[in-house]
C-alpha cells in the first residue's frame, strides 16, 4: 500500500519520540524499522519511470518484448509469436541465466 509523504513523516517522527524511551536493544529494533520505512517512503514517493516498468516485468514479458522489438525490424505486419516464438524462448533462457554467464546479451 502506498501512503503520502506526510504519513511517512508522521510515522518517523512518532518512532523518533518512542526511541528516546527505549533500551539500547529496543532502539536498534526501532532503527531497523525506521530504515525500512524510509526505503519504502522513497520508493512510494518517487515518480514511476519507464525503467521502473521494465524492472517490474516478468521474465516472460521481457522475452516477448525483446522478440517484438526484434520482429518490428523485420515484419511489423505479423504477430510476433507467429514467426518469432523460438526467439522468445531464447530470450527467456538468456534472462534466466546468472549474471556471470549473461554478459554477452541475447542474440537478436
Amino acid at each position: 500500500m502506498k501512503y503520502s509523504k506526510n504519513t511517512y513523516m508522521k510515522a518517523l517522527a512518532a518512532l523518533a519520540a518512542l526511541r528516546t524511551t527505549l533500551s539500547e536493544k529496543e532502539q536498534h529494533t526501532v532503527d531497523f524499522v525506521v530504515e525500512a520505512i524510509t526505503e519504502k517512503a522513497d520508493k512510494d514517493t518517487r515518480p514511476t519511470t519507464r525503467a521502473d516498468r521494465f524492472r517490474a516485468m516478468s521474465d516472460e514479458d521481457l522475452a516477448v518484448f525483446f522478440a517484438k522489438v526484434d520482429a518490428a525490424l523485420y515484419r511489423a505486419d505479423l504477430p510476433v509469436i507467429a514467426y518469432r516464438g523460438e526467439k522468445v524462448n531464447e530470450n527467456l533462457d538468456w534472462l534466466r541465466k546468472p549474471c556471470e554467464e549473461a554478459n554477452d546479451g541475447p542474440t537478436i
